[in-house]
């Protein structure tokens, strides 16, 4: 079967939607995003005014790590267990999958703690007690809750996992906005972190009960790690191209560079992510039109909104981020402004990508995304190693965009030996035909009528 057979094969044409269903919920996805960004913004207005630069450095340090750390443990049980739900054995597929989790939580969990042990012991601002018990809670809080998402997704229940979304930054934005009354430092934070995470856990347990120990079964639990296995490869390989410029400041800048960095990172979602969030969140399951036999032209379509909605974000940002800085964060982080403008100018073109990595899925062009993070990989370590001693913290953003940039030509040429529409010469130029869905998308979505 060649690329293009398989293409179709994984899409289903002719099936049909419940339209008032999917509006519901894409609406609901993308409120709950939305909602997330904006508690996302009062913790860090509140907690980069508390701790000043260099405090908030530390702080962005310890999540990174804890971030880095769970995800290298943390199986996608969850998607596993969507893949392979079978009516007949649900019961068993979910009791399966929280053995797997609880049986490695605690080893990984515990490992987790003493990285982290061994990464912050240079730091005198927090006690590495704190930090290695924060990757402890994190890391195992995510590996049993990645199953508790897999297990209400089987079910369908998609406003619980819309609430679960929402709870944990909420939460923690609560306790964030109490520090305003004392005089917190990076500890208070991390705990705050911490208790939010652990308590939201703690609830979706509550809620799904299962009797694991009857119902799980050695040959579906050996299944499920079967096919989370390279789901798990290709989901870190992600996590770290889409996120190597954090990873290295991180690793090379001092604190306070590292606090400038992460309220830029901050604004630059605050801008450009509401746009592309919106696109992707609405257009890619709007635009499959199930009746239409051309499916190069359908993902054409969506990439000429995500792209259109990229450029608006980037553009806001640029005009902005360096007013907005000083007057959401503080004086202190006037440098954070012009750093989220060249970082949005870096994170052009991650959404279009993020859409051609779904058609290559859907075609089965695995090897193609690989190659891509090689080439990116590749290319971001050779700019930093070679820019950084000129430019500091600045050629960590010059290497992400050429990375980005040149493994988003590889994947568009490659991609478009199988569909020619899809190549960069079709898409780069926004149209009046693409402005006008894009309006068309947002009145639907809303109950308006042009």
């Amino acid at each position: 079967m060649d690329s293009k057979q398989s293409f179709e094969r994984n899409i289903d044409v002719s099936r049909p939607i419940n339209s008032a269903a999917w509006a519901r919920f894409i609406f609901g996805s993308f409120v709950a995003s939305g909602v997330v960004l904006l508690l996302t913004l009062v913790s860090g207005m509140v907690t980069a005014r508390v701790l000043g630069p260099e405090g908030r450095g530390i702080l962005a340090i310890i999540l990174t790590w804890s971030g880095l750390l769970t995800a290298l443990v943390q199986l996608p049980i969850s998607d596993a267990i969507v893949l392979i739900s079978d009516p007949k054995a649900k019961s068993s597929v979910e009791a399966s999958g929280l053995y797997i989790s609880r049986a490695l939580s605690i080893l990984l969990a515990l490992l987790c703690g003493v990285i982290m042990y061994g990464a912050m012991s240079g730091y005198e601002a927090i006690p590495v007690l704190v930090a290695s018990l924060f990757a402890f809670s994190s890391s195992m809080a995510g590996i049993i809750g990645d199953v508790y998402r897999g297990i209400l997704r089987s079910r369908g229940r998609f406003f619980a996992l819309q609430a679960f979304y929402v709870s944990q930054p909420f939460l923690y934005c609560g306790l964030c906005l109490l520090s305003v009354f004392t005089s917190p430092t990076v500890n208070y934070f991390v705990i705050s972190q911490m208790v939010s995470i652990v308590l939201i856990f703690i609830i979706r347990a509550a809620i799904i009960s299962i009797p694991v120990r009857e119902l799980w079964e050695w040959r579906i639990a050996q299944r499920l790690l079967a096919v989370a296995t390279p789901l798990h490869v290709s989901a870190v390989v992600r996590m770290f191209t889409g996120q190597a410029d954090r990873f290295a400041v991180v690793l090379i800048g001092l604190p306070e560079a590292v606090g400038q960095y992460a309220v830029a990172i901050t604004l630059s979602s605050l801008f450009g992510g509401v746009f592309s969030t919106a696109i992707r969140s609405v257009a890619l399951p709007a635009l499959v039109n199930r009746t239409d036999a051309e499916l190069s032209r359908i993902i054409l379509r969506v990439m000429r909104l995500t792209w259109l909605a990229s450029i608006v974000g980037t553009v806001t940002t640029c005009l902005f981020a360096p007013l907005a800085a000083p007057l959401l964060f503080g004086k202190a982080f006037v440098v954070a402004g012009t750093l989220a403008s060249y970082l949005a100018i870096a994170y052009l073109f991650t959404p279009v990508k993020d859409v051609l990595f779904e058609a290559c899925k859907l075609a089965s062009l695995n090897r193609v995304i690989i190659t891509s993070h090689v080439i990116f990989i590749s290319l971001f370590a050779g700019v930093v190693a070679t820019q950084y001693r000129y430019i500091g913290i600045y050629a960590v953003i010059v290497a992400f965009f050429v990375a980005n940039s040149v493994s988003l030509v590889y994947v568009s040429e490659r991609l478009g030996r199988l569909l020619p529409a899809v190549r960069i010469r079709n898409w780069i130029l926004p149209t009046f035909y693409t402005l006008s869905e894009c309006f068309t998308i947002f009145a639907a979505m809303f109950g308006w009528k042009r």
